[in-house]
Order: C-alpha cells, then structure tokens, then sequence
C-alpha cells in the first residue's frame, strides 16, 4: 500500500472535501477545471481530476497553463494512451465517446514578482471567463508564498467577475491552518492521510469495495486485507470510494448533508425504479470510464492482442497493461440480447455484424471468451486428468485424509467442468483453495510441490474453465454500482443479540443465519433458561453451531448471556458457565449469567446489560425471532429500545429492519453446501459419488421411455442376482452373552495384494464385535500377507469362505462391507462384473435381449450371450453395473444431470451417504440439493406403485438432517396411459402431501425435472393434491 504522505492521495482526499463540482450547477452541461503550474503536484491534480471529472451529464474540460512544453511532453510520454480518450489540444473531434478534452497553454509566469503575477493570472481568469467558465481552479507553482498570492489573485478576479469558483493552492511546508476564507482551500500536501476527517470513513469505503469481489463476507480478513493493501488494488479501491461522492451528486444526493445511510436508502430507492433503467447505465459507463482514467494515468495501455491472455493473464501489472482499457457505452447489450437465461449460443456463434452492436468493453468479453473457447477445444485433446500433474498430485497427498478428502471434491469439480457443467465453474476457484488449505498438513516440500502440480495443471486447464465463464467484464461495473448502498453503509465491526434456539437443525441453523450474511464481529446469544433441561438442551445445540462457525469461517467472538429464575439457579452454576466456554473450542469468550426476579424482570435486566454492551459500537442490532424469549420481549415494548431487524432464513431476507438499515443493503448471496448440512449433526458423510454418463444420459433416457417396462424389468432381474451373488461372507452380530467362552484363532496366508481389502473388512467387523481384539493384517513374506482371526462367534466356515476369494480380495475398490440393520448381518460383497445363466422373465425376454444388445453395442455390456431365455456378459464398468440393477438409478442419473444443467442450485450431490451421529445406521440419500438456506432431498423411484415407506424414509431423513428442507419424492410409476394413475398411487401421493412430502410424477414434468424441481425450491410449485 502507498504511504499515508503520498502527495498524490493527498490531493485525492483534497478533491473529496472540496470536489470539482462544488460550484457547477446541476444545469451546467460541462465541468472546467483550470491547472495553473504544470510541474509534479500540476500533474498529479491533472489525474486526480480526469478520475473524479467523469461525471454523467457532464463534460470535462481541462485548461493547463505551463511555461514548458517539456511537462507536457514528459506527461503525455508516461501516459502513453491517455491521447486515445481525451481530447488533447483538438487531436479528437469532439463528441461524447471522448472522456474530456485538455487543453495546454503556454504562459511565463515572472518568478517571484508577487504583483506581476497577480496582473497576468487575472488576465488569465478574464481570457477563461470569455471563453470557458471555470468551476474550479489549482495552482501549483513550486513555492508556497506565490501559490497563496496566487490564489489570492483569482480569488480577486473571481470576486470582480462575480464568479462562483473554487481555488485550491499547494502547501508544502505545513500540514495545517486556523484561517478559513470561501473558495480559497490550501491543500497541504504533505500531511498525514490517517490525520483526515474522512480518512477512516474512507478506508472503511474502499475496504467494503474490495469485498465486493468476495462471494460472501466470512472470508479470511487477513487474507483479504492483504490483498486490499496491494498497491494496485488499494489505488482502485481509495480511487473509486473518492470518486464516489461524485457519481451521487449527479444524481442529486448530496453526501455531505444525508449522510451515509439516508444516501444509500435514496440510491436503493432511485435505481429500484424500473423507469431509473437507463440511469443507472449511464452509472456503469461512468464507472468504467473512471476506472479507464486512473489506469491511463497510471501509464497503462490496453492488451490488442487477446491471444496473449490464453492462459488467464488479462492483468499484466509489470508491463502495465490491461485487457479492458477500452471504450464502453451506456448500454448493457451484451447481457440483455446475447444470452437468453443460461443459453450463450449467440458468444459462440453471433456474426462480426452482430458483434458490430456491441460497445468496444462487450465485443472484448465475447472475442476473449472465443480465444479461450479454441484453446480449450486443444487442451481436450489431450488426456489432462489423467495425466502426470493429476497423477503427481494424488501421490504427494497419499496418507493425507483430509487433504485426499479436499482433492477428491476439487477432482470432481475438474471433472464436471470438463464434462461442461456450467454450475460447477464457479465453485471451482473456492474447492481448490480448500483443497491448498487442506495441504497445509503436508511436510514443507510436498506441500509446495502440490502447489506447483497444481499451477502447471491449471496452465494447461485454464481454457477449459474460462472457456465455460462466458465472462461479461461489464458486470465488473454493475457490480460497483449496484453495491454502492453496501460500500456506503457496510462495517465489519457488526454485533448482532441473537435469541437463541433449540430445537431441528432448521431452528438450530437459525442461530447462525442471519451472520452467515453479516459477518459480525461478535454475537452475543440470549437464552432463556426456562426449567432444568433448558440447560441440556443448549449444550446439545451449541457444538452444531460452534462447528458451522468453524466451516463457514465465521470471524465473530460469541458471548452468552444467559438469563433464569430462581427455581433453575442451583444449577446455572460456574461449573456450567465454565463448560459452555469450553464446547466453544476457543469461540466462546464470555458468559455472562442474570438472575431474574419473574419474568416481567427479564426485560428491564436485559436492557440494562445490552444498554451497556451497546456504548460505543458502530452497529449494535438484535434479532427478533420465534423463541420464547423474543416474544416475551417483543410484548414488553424491548425491541422499541434498540436497533432490530427479523431475518427469513429460507428467503435470505432481511425484514423489519429498524436503525440498522445496513443490513438491508448487504448484496451477498452465501449458502449452505450438503457437507455443510451433514456436518451440522456433527455426522460423518462420504464424498457424492457423482453419476458419470455425462455424454450418454440423453441418449440413455430417451432408450428409458422407450423401453420403460422392459428397463425396470431387467433391473429388477439382474438386481437380484447380484444380490444374491455377490456376497461372499456374511456375519452375524452377537450380543456378549451368546458368544463362545473360549476364543479360536485362525491364520491365513494370503497375496500381499489381498492386505488393502482385509483390513478394511477387520476394521468394519472389529466396530461391530464380530471379531475380537487382536485381529490383524501383517507382512508376512515380500510377497504376501498374514491374517490373524481371533474369533468368539464360530464363524470359521464363514472365514474360510470369505479368504478363499483371493482374487476378489486383490480389489480392495471392488469390495465393500455393510451392516443390514434388519437381520444384524454384516455382508462383505465382492461387486462381481460377470453374469453367468441370469434368467430373465420369459414374456419380456425378447424385449429385454433386444435392450441388452443396445447396451451391448455402446460398450457398456461386454461378451453377451443369450439362450434359452438365459443372459451371461460381463460389465464394462461398476457404474454401468449400478445403472443397470437399480430401476431408479437411470431416474436418479437423469434427475442429477438435468439439475446440474440448469445451473440454477449452489451445491448438487448425489448418492450422499451420512452416518447417523452417535449410531452405526447409515442412510443413503439419491439427490439433494441447495439453494441459498434451502434443501430438496430427492428420492427417485421407479416403481409401478408408490410404497407408502418411500414417504416415511424420505420425510424422516429430511427432519433429520435438512435445512428450510423439503422432501421430493420423483415417482416414475407410469407407463400407459400417462395421466391415469392407480386408486392406490393416488392415495400415496396424498398420504405423502399430508407429511409435506412433494410427489413429481406426471412425466412432462420428469422430463423438464430441472425446472420442476427449481419450482419446488423456489415455493412455486403446486402438485394436484395442493389444487
């Protein structure tokens, strides 16, 4: 960051207090500004002026007077590109594409000649007066006594000519003064920035403008602030907070006398209005042109050849030059005309003619986009994820849980992204710094050989992901506009009073909603304790809530207040204070206990607490919510005395907002991820295992509605014979007392290669006492392994069985053991690709071996055999396995990729496994999704009658693990005709209305399931029994 002297910010902080406009009238169609002495302060006002002077409705016009023709060629040579803007002495005709015009004139001033001086600069205001007007006058002449004889001078003539004028003079030899004349401001300097009255206002500004380039406000403030204080990112950022003052006044507010929160209300208000459209791009154009201006000034140029940003560099700080220092309009053609919802056809295909519409800033985004577009049609030729820096990659972190963890959600996301899955992209940025956060753990030399595997990847990567942004680089300005009322208003110094909740995780989440959005220093909870298990139940809720924090990155410091009658006082005791700051793992800072006398004491306590807690703070506001205590102090008039709002955690709005307006103007769009969800029962949850026939999965359902009945019939078929096939051992649990006395041990020799899959089955029976302590997998020869089985149930029939399945055992990823909960059976199953003899059902056997040679021939089926009503092949993959014996799997596939298309949800997993906390029953969910604060768990069924257990499951699942949830249950029951259904399936779908469990069975609205299901979220759906 520059130093807080820096003269040319001090003349920036100059322009704030006492802007160019300050003598225009909103009816003058230009702004003139004279520089009088052109040396180094004359040149720096000269830029500040070009930044501020872009102002709507108003043309700058610069006169500088020099005695020099070298300034002016010295200043032109380091602003290279500053000819092709402005309009310098009449080389550009005028008209409104030009940003300004700068005029230099050439004027001998008499060097210390005090009076002369004066004669010629009246002379000077006299020729300006005839020929343009100024509103504002600098004078820079390298000594401080003429420059205050100087602006006396004008002053003078301003007077005589009864001008309304502002004149500002260079002072350089003090930092401050008591006298005080109109239109006559000395700018010192060199005096110390943080010593500004707006200083801190105005860092506070320019930080929230680098926010505004954050997703969400829990980000890493070190991080970020570190980033804020880069040279270049700090200029643009004072810059455009400076500049600021100036875009309001040309729309009538006047920062000065409405202050900060009345002129971001009066900005909301003035671009809500439909009819405001055209306004506000010219607000957008303006800021463009602002930002083009500092960057002239800064001797930068604009990159000719796109060509050169191939690899992501648009931004080329040590040649000073940028890919978007080129001339826009007031228009926003790009995004309204060439895009239509998510469909970008026209960047791809529009013709040069098309593109002629376009302003020079819209036809860089589609010409770029088209670069990265034939780059990444190369990069896919070659076999990049597969490829050495993948590969170098997952051997650096082999061992590493939670970095393999972290890499496999980043893979996934390269993965959907190659495949061309719009929605992934902008998670892709977040999922790879999580994955180099999570690499933190790795020694020194391998944590930096991940990060040089992963910039040599992304060099050849890049493409492919820009090439899916379809990045319109006009939004970089409508955002500044659009979050002018949060740059204005937003402190990171928030504390919110929340009442605190028990209760689901839709309650408990409530907590911590409203903060996901604010970002607040601190949080000060407020329970009520109402009987003993008041306590129970918030040490229950708050490691859920500290544990959110912790993912989300939360920056708050938490406090508790808590408040009891006397009947609960033997035990709110300091032990229990002393426990609540230790499930806070460092979080929680203070709790502070109050005793009340009844409940009509609980407000007047409260208040005086919060009274004193409050003294001081920016921004002190409490939250109304549906506990308890937030009614008790809603009747007692409470919220009357403090700032308050109430937050719609499913909508992410704010409502009833009062003296804390900033809330309200926070843009931010966080949400909750299925991690996020599953982690706040503190549950453990396995990586989606995200359907693949990403390339196929039209093909694959269009051959579904086609072969309905045949499909499911097949699945049904080779369902069970897996089932029955593929298990290779199975053990049944056994209470204490019903095992042997005596234990048996028993030693196997197996491959060496046999060890990876063995362990894994020894860890899962040794968490269900199937075998005892002492079990093991060791090195037995270079070549294999030893198994020690010491056993107490008499299962050695079941251990012989299990270890003579070697080669099965040499694929630990072809083996999986699980627990049926049912018969308390523990089943290791080999996923076995080859069918041997299946019998197929005799009526459907031509239909079924007509769609097994459909499978056949797109590979996924391999060797088929049929006779006799009888099927042998192999599977050409385990997927394709799942795909064809589960029936609702193609559905499930379908559903996935048919969201992830639509691109309209934050986070899209399917097949998601979460543990129950504290329990060994797992569940198995086939597609959740999120928006915002919302969740859709999806089950897909394929079945010719609804069960009416498809709702409990659901419904239970739901209450048990969702967030604002809804349960969907996506029923393909038909087959003809389609808008009949059974007595019976009728029945369910109503059964399942009544539990608040959606039915989407009619199949127009499975085949558009994305939009279906983006209703259901949204709260616009209506099924038949909701009519």
């Amino acid at each position: 960051m520059k130093e807080l002297n820096n003269s040319f910010l001090a003349i920036q902080y100059h322009l704030y207090a006492h802007p160019l406009y300050a003598c225009c009238s909103q009816s003058d169609d230009s702004l003139n500004v004279l520089i009088i002495g052109f040396g180094v302060h004359g040149q720096q006002f000269l830029d500040a002026s070009l930044q501020s002077g872009q102002i709507r409705n108003k043309k700058l016009n610069v006169t500088v007077i020099t005695d020099s023709e070298n300034e002016k060629t010295a200043y032109l040579a380091q602003r290279p590109e500053l000819p092709s803007f402005f309009d310098i002495d009449g080389t550009l005709s005028e008209d409104d594409d030009n940003y300004g015009r700068i005029s230099f004139e050439s004027c001998q001033l008499a060097g210390n000649d005090q009076n002369e001086n004066a004669d010629i600069l009246q002379t000077i205001m006299c020729e300006q007066y005839d020929l343009r007007r100024p509103h504002y006058v600098f004078i820079a002449l390298g000594d401080d006594m003429l420059n205050r004889a100087a602006g006396d001078a004008c002053r003078t003539a301003v007077e005589v000519f009864e001008m309304s004028c502002s004149i500002s003079y260079i002072c350089e030899k003090s930092t401050s003064s008591d006298e005080q004349l109109s239109f006559l401001y000395p700018l010192f300097i060199n005096a110390d920035i943080k010593r500004i009255p707006s200083y801190l206002e105005v860092e506070r500004m320019a930080f929230n403008t680098h926010l505004v380039w954050e997703k969400n406000l829990n980000v890493n403030y070190g991080a970020v602030r570190a980033g804020y204080r880069k040279d270049y990112n700090h200029s643009s950022c004072v810059s455009s907070v400076l500049s600021l003052k100036y875009k309001l006044y040309s729309i009538g507010i006047d920062l000065e006398t409405t202050g900060f929160v009345e002129a971001a209300r009066r900005f909301g208000g003035i671009l809500s209005d439909k009819s405001n459209r055209g306004l506000k791009n010219e607000l957008i154009w303006i800021e463009h042109r602002r930002w083009v201006a500092e960057k002239l000034c800064l001797g930068w140029q604009h990159i000719s050849d796109l060509e050169e940003c191939a690899t992501g560099i648009t931004k080329d700080e040590k040649r000073k030059r940028h890919v978007c220092i080129v001339r826009s309009r007031p228009d926003q053609k790009l995004a309204t005309e060439f895009r239509s919802n998510d469909n970008y056809d026209k960047w791809d295909k529009a013709s040069d003619t098309d593109l002629g519409q376009l302003d020079d800033l819209d036809r860089m985004s589609v010409e770029l986009h088209r670069v990265y577009a034939r780059k990444a049609k190369k990069a896919k030729k070659q076999n990049l994820l597969s490829g050495n820096s993948i590969a170098a990659i997952r051997s650096l972190i082999e061992g590493n849980k939670k970095a393999l963890v972290a890499f496999q959600e980043w893979f996934t996301c390269l993965k959907d992204v190659w495949n061309g899955d719009m929605g992934k992209v902008r998670q892709y940025r977040s999922l790879k710094m999580a994955f180099i956060n999570a690499s933190e753990g790795l020694p020194v030399e391998r944590k930096k050989a991940v990060r040089e595997q992963i910039k040599a990847f992304e060099t050849v990567y890049y493409p492919v992901l820009a090439s899916m942004e379809y990045r319109d680089w006009k939004q970089d300005d409508v955002a500044l506009v659009d979050n002018i009322p949060f740059i204005l208003t937003y402190t990171e110094n928030a504390y919110l009073a929340i009442p605190f909740s028990t209760g689901d995780n839709t309650a408990v989440f409530g907590n911590v909603a409203a903060s996901t959005v604010v970002s607040p220093s601190r949080i000060l909870y407020l329970y009520y304790i109402e009987k003993r298990q008041s306590l129970n139940e918030l040490s229950e809720s708050i490691p859920y809530v500290i544990e959110y924090m912790r993912k989300k990155n939360f920056k708050a410091v938490v406090e508790f207040i808590l408040l009891y009658p006397d009947a609960v006082a033997p035990f709110v005791t300091e032990e229990y204070e002393k426990s609540i700051v230790q499930l806070g793992n460092g979080r929680i800072r203070q709790v502070k206990r109050i005793a009340i006398k009844g409940i009509e004491a609980v407000h007047e306590n409260l208040t005086a607490y919060l009274n004193h807690r409050r003294t001081g703070k920016t921004l002190f506001a409490v939250e109304k919510n549906t506990t308890t205590l937030s009614y008790m102090l809603q009747g007692a008039g409470f919220y009357k005395l403090f700032p308050c709002y109430q937050f719609d955690s499913c909508s992410m709005k704010f409502h009833d907002i009062s003296n804390c307006e900033m809330l309200g103007f926070i843009r931010k769009t966080p949400y909750i991820t299925v991690t996020d969800m599953a982690a706040f029962r503190l549950s453990s949850s396995e990586s989606s295992n995200h359907p693949e026939f990403y390339a196929d999965y039209k093909d694959l359902w269009k051959k579904y509605r086609e072969k309905s009945s045949a499909w499911k019939s097949l699945c049904d078929t080779l369902g069970a014979y897996s089932e029955k096939n593929d298990i290779i051992a199975s053990f049944k649990r056994k209470a204490p007392r019903d095992k042997e006395t005596d234990q048996q041990r028993y030693t196997y020799i197996l491959p060496f290669a046999c060890s990876e899959s063995v362990t894994k089955v020894l860890r899962f029976l040794r968490s269900q006492e199937i075998v005892e302590q002492g079990s093991r997998v060791s090195s037995y020869t270079t070549d294999s392994c030893e198994v020690v089985i010491i056993d107490r149930c008499g299962y050695r029939n079941e251990y012989d069985r299990l270890f003579s399945n070697i080669y099965a055992l040499m694929l630990p990823g072809f083996i999986s053991v699980h627990l049926n909960t049912k018969s308390r059976e523990a089943n290791v199953a080999f996923d076995d690709l080859v069918v041997n003899g299946v019998q197929v059902s005799a009526g459907k056997a031509a239909e079924i071996t007509g769609l097994m040679e459909y499978f056949r021939d797109r590979g996924y089926v391999i060797n088929l055999f049929a006779a006799d009503g009888k099927l042998s092949f192999t599977y050409a993959t385990q997927r394709i396995k799942e795909l064809l014996t589960t029936a609702g799997k193609m559905l499930e596939v379908y559903t996935y990729h048919k969201v992830k298309e639509l691109g309209r949800f934050d986070d899209v997993v399917s097949s998601f496994e979460i543990d129950w906390e504290g329990t060994d029953v797992k569940s198995e969910f086939d597609c959740i999704l999120t928006k915002g604060f919302r969740t859709l768990f999806v089950e897909c069924k394929a079945r010719l009658d609804i069960e009416q257990e498809f709702y409990y499951k659901i419904a239970e699942l739901k209450d048990q693990f969702g967030i604002n949830a809804t349960a969907v249950l996506v029923a393909d029951t038909q087959e003809k005709p389609f808008y009949t259904s059974t007595p019976v399936n009728a029945m369910q779908r109503r059964r399942g209305n009544m539990m608040d469990v959606v039915t989407i069975w009619r199949p127009d609205e499975i085949n558009n399931i994305g939009h279906t299901l983006l209703k259901v979220i949204n709260g616009t759906y209506a099924s038949e029994e909701d009519k």
